[in-house]
């Protein structure tokens, strides 16, 4: 099993974009923040939750899906 230091180096010398996934407690936002201090890192999450651990947005917010509409938020595709 690679480390995530060995990761990190990998993905800094690589310059590619990357999807980062696994199970809980296996350290992919140890390696989202880690990353992010390296440079400019767009973080998203699919959860607003996830997105405050990594100091991200929600995929949602970044593609706008959602509008505010009389004081709730409306999905653009219902």
């Amino acid at each position: 099993m690679i480390s995530n230091d060995d990761l990190l180096q990998c993905l800094l010398s690589t310059k590619e974009n990357c999807l980062i996934h696994g199970m809980g407690g296996s350290g992919k936002s140890y390696l989202i923040n880690k990353l992010s201090d390296h440079g400019q890192c767009l973080k998203l999450a699919p959860t607003g939750f996830t997105a405050t651990n990594i100091q991200g947005t929600t995929i949602d917010n970044l593609l706008t899906l959602y509008k505010y509409h009389k004081k709730k938020y409306v999905g653009l595709f219902k």
